[in-house]
């Protein structure tokens, strides 16, 4: 994944006519390792910007990890992450109790904006809900990614 990054980032800098380039990556896709990724983002960081300095006139200003299990085991694997993310997909997310709750927090944020950046939250309430559900996914996501290296730490 380092190697990858540095790759993309090594053709990007030979493209760039500019003095230095600043880097924003993100990472997206399906893989095993989504997990490990988000729970150790500060790693990933630190190694992609150590290759960014090594390139020259290079930074990394933002790393995003868009990433998701590839699959997750079946329920009956007696894995209790992977139950909780099941229920959270299936059963929370999904709940028109939890969007409504949702999107009215994602309606109140937004009143608070300044005019000119509510945009940024949806165009209209269908682009509000996508954003606020997107969130409540990548929220999930994160704190799974968490329970799941503190299971790991924990069988080590």
């Amino acid at each position: 994944l380092i190697a990858a990054a540095a790759k993309a980032m090594e053709r990007t800098r030979a493209s760039v006519a500019a003095g230095h380039l600043v880097v924003r990556l993100k990472i997206v896709g399906k893989t095993p390792l989504a997990w490990r990724m988000r729970s150790d983002l500060d790693l990933l960081r630190a190694d992609v910007e150590h290759r960014a300095a090594a390139m020259g006139a290079c930074s990394v200003e933002k790393l995003e990890i868009e990433c998701h299990p590839s699959d997750a085991p079946p329920v009956s694997s007696g894995d209790p992450i992977a139950e909780l993310r099941r229920l959270i997909e299936s059963e929370i997310v999904r709940s028109d109790a939890f969007q409504r709750e949702a999107l009215e927090i994602g309606e109140e944020l937004r009143g608070q904006l300044p005019q000119e950046c509510r945009h940024l939250l949806g165009a209209d309430e269908a682009g509000l809900k996508d954003f606020v559900l997107s969130l409540a996914q990548d929220g999930a996501d994160d704190v799974l990614a968490r329970l799941h290296a503190q299971a790991k730490a924990g069988e080590g």
